[in-house]
């Protein structure tokens, strides 16, 4: 059950309402401004955060409660203002939601602690949500807050370094062959923690591929014949992304369409799950 609540208010209406909501529901409503409201968080530990208005505030979206073992399974209810789809690399809330009714913004609150709450049952112990423009620019941006995530689950700094390499990959040819470098076209980032593994899945909306029939990419056993095939396509030298991200996790699968790469790597004292698969 909800009992105390944090708001981080930047529009004075949806506050108010928010708040009356809340505490319809019996909740305690506490209020911060966004400079002060991530070390109140940290000091008091919320059972929810509603955040109203832009998130342009915060830098990167809601990293720094993400990127806090103290704060990041505390759910994030984002009531935006219509059209704000914020900008660059963000950090994403649980939940965004414009203008919401009364009853959409209680359904709200209840799926995403409940979420949160399965997702620990199920041995999630942590969760963080990305998406990006088409840019390679914002990749370099995820690539370096990734790192630091993957810092704060435990990977050692080898391990941390072969996990943003094959996430880097990964992203680039969402990028480049999901969305044609269509900057407005967002990819998202999905990266969750458990005991023994980290994961990562990567989004876009393209086509997808056929991963049987990708003859401009180098594959096992065979890394350069395909260097011919491009060249006769005028395509940019490379095509061994796929086959690098590989060889840098534990695991590395697509969905039927094409269009979601999953990575995974074990935490240090679990290596040998690796070796004996």
């Amino acid at each position: 059950m909800l009992t105390h609540v944090l708001i981080v208010a930047q529009n004075a209406t949806t506050d108010a309402m928010t708040r009356r909501h809340l505490r319809q529901q019996g909740c305690r409503v506490h209020a911060q401004e966004p400079p002060q409201a991530v070390d109140w968080t940290r000091h008091h530990l919320p059972d929810l955060i509603v955040w109203t208005g832009s998130d342009r505030g915060q830098p990167h979206g809601f990293r720094d409660f993400r990127l806090d073992p103290a704060t990041w399974n505390i759910p994030i209810v984002h009531l935006v203002e219509p059209f704000d789809s914020g900008e660059g690399l963000r950090v994403e809330a649980d939940i965004r939601l414009v203008h919401p009714s009364e009853d959409d913004f209680v359904t709200a609150i209840h799926q995403v602690v409940s979420a949160r709450d399965q997702r620990l049952e199920e041995g999630v112990l942590a969760e963080l949500r990305l998406s990006l423009h088409s840019d390679l620019d914002e990749l370099e941006q995820l690539c370096s807050l990734m790192s630091d995530w993957f810092g704060l689950c435990g990977l050692k700094a080898h391990q941390n370094h072969q996990m943003t390499l094959a996430l880097r990959e990964m992203t680039a040819n969402a990028i480049e062959w999901g969305h044609r470098y269509e900057r407005e076209r967002r990819v998202e980032v999905c990266t969750w923690l458990e005991s023994d593994r980290v994961c990562v899945l990567v989004r876009d909306s393209g086509p997808g591929f056929d991963r049987a029939d990708l003859p401009h990419a180098a594959r096992h056993g065979d890394s350069f014949s395909h260097l011919d095939i491009r060249a006769a396509g005028n395509l940019r030298e490379g095509g061994f992304g796929i086959l690098m991200a590989r060889g840098f996790v534990d695991y590395l699968c697509y969905n039927d369409k094409g269009n979601e790469g999953l990575l995974v790597k074990f935490l240090p004292q679990f290596a040998h799950l690796s070796e004996a698969s």
